[in-house]
């Protein structure tokens, strides 16, 4: 699973590399990230007790804090938080 998660997140990738540059004349933007397949969860407490594949509490902070950077640049290129004053 984790070999075919690696295969479909870079054949991913490389459509968005794709799009990216059929997109370069538009105002399209698009981004990929891994953020959240590479956040680091191998510890048993980040996965639920339940079926130890969903992520725990602790484990969906995790998730989210390694996907917070990439969806704070998206919103701040469409406008949604104002760039901090240039010094």
């Amino acid at each position: 699973m984790i070999e075919l998660s690696r295969q479909f997140n870079q054949s991913l990738a490389d459509l968005c590399q794709r799009l990216t540059a059929e997109l370069a004349e538009t105002s399209v933007r698009l981004v990929y990230s891994d953020a959240m397949a590479v956040a680091n969860l191998g510890e048993s407490r980040f996965l639920s007790p339940v079926d130890a594949w969903h992520p725990s509490p602790s484990g969906r902070r995790i998730l989210a804090e390694s996907a917070y950077p990439i969806v704070y640049d998206q919103a701040r290129f469409l406008g949604w938080i104002e760039r901090p004053a240039e010094r």
